[in-house]
């Protein structure tokens, strides 16, 4: 049955282990659970035969003591929730949209096929269903909700195609910015105009509450920046060393000039920051409208 494998699939147990060896007997399963009652993958197993077996009462009280005695509750409330759905009771079918609603909303719903378990076919229909999809879907692409959660927008100005340039209009390379991973990335591939190479990922960290990026080149540099974004500016600062050992500080500011240019600077100091000098000042410019 479908169901069964979708559940073994899930459990934490010899089940999962080996899947393409003979599910054991009920019979064997009950034995299992009485000679090891504190046991709770015995109790996991033994829910998933007897929802196997269509035993539905007798598989939702072996899956409710295994999760009482501990079992890993991502997989044994996903488990709960598929038995009370293939029960197919009105009040069963809200048990088990109630224990996916509970799943989603906890952030503990990552990786499990609720869109498309058979398993819960019974619910699918069901707009509080849907609206779990909708949920999961957003939640598994929070960087593309810009309305809830614009701090991952903070540098989406400077997403494009661009010829790069020092004062006086000379051009020193050209860059192509992309969002990757879901929006989830600011991703630079960088070009100078004597053929080297370098590349940034730039990503807002919910845990830090900071920007950073992650500096690469040709050249053997590597760089890690911190930073905070504001209206229109992205402003990172990082630290390491010159050739001679001492401290190197670093500024490095992107800011929005208009819909069509974002100036790039470098400011470095080597005296702790009482004195700073400018490393390069770049404007980015829409290849579309490059005079070059």
């Amino acid at each position: 049955m479908k169901m069964v494998l979708a559940l073994a699939l899930l459990a934490v147990s010899s089940l999962a282990d080996a899947p393409t060896k003979p599910a054991p007997t009920l019979d064997r399963l009950q034995a299992a659970a009485a000679a090891a009652p504190a046991d709770p993958a015995a109790w996991e197993n033994l829910g998933i035969g007897y929802a196997g077996a269509g035993k539905y009462d007798e598989a939702i009280r072996a899956l409710k003591k295994a999760l009482e005695l501990k079992y890993p509750a991502t997989t044994g409330q996903y488990n709960l929730a598929c038995v009370y759905a293939k029960q197919g009771s009105p009040d069963s079918k809200r048990e088990a949209l109630a224990i996916l609603k509970d799943l989603v909303a906890t952030g503990n719903a990552a990786g499990l096929p609720i869109a498309t378990d058979p398993d819960l076919a019974g619910i699918k229909g069901d707009p509080a269903f849907q609206q779990i999809l909708q949920t999961l879907s957003a939640s598994a692409e929070v960087c593309r909700d810009a309305a809830k959660h614009p701090e991952f927008r903070g540098l989406d100005f400077w997403v494009g195609e661009w010829d790069v340039h020092a004062p006086q209009h000379v051009q020193v390379g050209q860059s192509s910015v992309q969002l990757i991973l879901k929006n989830c990335v600011v991703y630079e591939n960088w070009s100078d105009t004597g053929g080297s190479q370098g590349k940034s990922f730039n990503k807002f960290n919910p845990q830090t509450q900071a920007w950073g990026q992650f500096w690469v080149d040709d050249k053997g540099h590597t760089t890690f920046y911190i930073g905070k974004a504001s209206a229109g500016q992205v402003r990172y600062s990082a630290e390491s060393k010159n050739a001679n050992g001492s401290r190197l500080l670093r500024h490095l500011t992107f800011t929005k000039l208009d819909a069509d240019r974002v100036e790039q600077k470098e400011e470095v100091s080597t005296d702790d920051g009482k004195t700073w000098s400018v490393g390069y000042d770049f404007t980015y410019v829409r290849k579309a409208l490059s005079p070059g």
